[in-house]
């Protein structure tokens, strides 16, 4: 019951995570189409996000999987 609580907490986060992704995302292309930024800058910084992205993603199946681990072993 313990490891579904974690499960849905993970998944939670990486809403959450993808949910800044998108807003992140949103403010560029506006910066982008209002020519406050070039296009190779939004490309740069749209790269940037992703792997920001990728990188937190990655850490929270990290924990949820220690976490899992922990909780089943008890």
């Amino acid at each position: 019951e313990l490891v579904k609580v974690a499960g849905t907490m993970a998944e939670q986060a990486r809403v959450s995570i993808r949910q800044k992704r998108h807003d992140a995302l949103l403010s560029l292309y506006k910066q982008k189409t209002a020519y406050e930024i070039s296009e190779d800058d939004y490309k740069t910084y749209e790269k940037q996000v992703q792997d920001l992205h990728d990188k937190y993603i990655e850490k929270i199946s990290q924990a949820l999987a220690s976490k899992e681990k922990d909780l089943t072993a008890v």
